[in-house]
């Protein structure tokens, strides 16, 4: 345990104690063991981590260094190891990350190339005005229904670009949830079931499974009235599920639940899920300043 240099953020305070006593042993002429200072060992391990969670690989040797030369520098504070945090964030290797753990969740491990064949091998086959269509690329054809999957398809493989140009996280999740590939190869309970277990973090309760489920299937039956109540929230299609469900106070809140899970192995509070939950945008929800907040804090730091 160490001392913290200047103001802690709240987010340091709920995520942990600071201790700001130790002893003054020294072991070889080394750092205090449990002083106030972390050793290099401490910070290296912290690093390979924090590198590791954001971008997929453990940082090289010239990174390492110059990461620890910051810690140094600037001292180990929460501040510091949040702009190590932004750092890692920014770059592209965040993104493709990202984009690589929501694909797997939704798609069940299955790529999109794999799921797309599938799903207009079928439209080739059932429907006349694309059964003349020759590239061995399934889903390139001009007739109309496989024209607009292509597109489709094509905004999935350009979502950690745009994740990387600026889009949010909850931009590219609502990407993949509507995506045909996810709703258009599944029963509607089915889906509305995936749909809660992938990003409301839980199964639906059976009033929320029927009424997900009417709104899938309400487009087919009357687009003018709605066919179904989630979130107190009616809707009448599955754009309008979509929008009820990446809308609400309930999404915001498995977000936080989410980073907490990944980055500390634990569920929120329920002081640090009030805490987190209203800093979420709720016109444009983000999970990067959560993750920011619980890497740089010093419960992830020790771990």
């Amino acid at each position: 345990m160490r001392r913290e240099i200047g103001v802690i953020p709240l987010a340091t305070l709920i995520l942990g104690v600071v201790v700001v006593s130790g002893c003054s042993e020294t072991v070889d002429g080394l750092t205090p063991v449990g002083g106030a200072e972390a050793s290099e060992v401490e910070q290296r391990r912290f690093l390979r981590r924090l590198h590791l969670d954001l971008s997929g690989a453990v940082p090289n040797e010239s990174d390492l260094t110059a990461n620890l030369d910051t810690l140094s520098s600037d001292g180990d504070s929460a501040t510091t190891r949040a702009g190590l945090a932004d750092g890692l964030l920014s770059q592209d290797k965040f993104p493709i990350q990202f984009v690589s753990e929501i694909e797997n969740g939704v798609y069940g491990g299955e790529r999109i190339e794999d799921r797309y064949a599938l799903l207009c091998g079928i439209i080739r086959s059932n429907t006349v005005a694309c059964q003349s269509c020759t590239s061995s690329d399934p889903c390139d054809c001009t007739c109309t229904e496989l024209a607009e999957i292509f597109t489709d398809r094509q905004g999935l493989y350009d979502a950690a670009d745009d994740m990387m140009a600026g889009a949010s996280t909850s931009d590219i999740e609502r990407r993949y949830a509507k995506s045909r590939a996810f709703r258009d190869l599944s029963a509607a309970d089915t889906v509305s079931t995936q749909l809660f277990e992938q990003f409301v973090g839980r199964i639906p309760e059976p009033d929320e499974l029927t009424n997900s489920a009417r709104m899938m299937n309400g487009l087919q039956l009357d687009p003018s009235n709605p066919t179904g109540l989630l979130f107190h929230r009616h809707g009448s299609d599955y754009d309008d599920l979509i929008d009820i469900i990446f809308e609400s106070e309930v999404y915001r809140e498995a977000l936080v639940k989410r980073v907490f899970e990944r980055y500390l192995g634990r569920l929120p509070s329920a002081d640090e899920l009030s805490h987190f939950s209203p800093e979420v945008d709720s016109s444009n929800p983000d999970l990067r300043p959560i993750i920011r907040a619980v890497t740089s804090s010093r419960e992830y730091f020790e771990q």
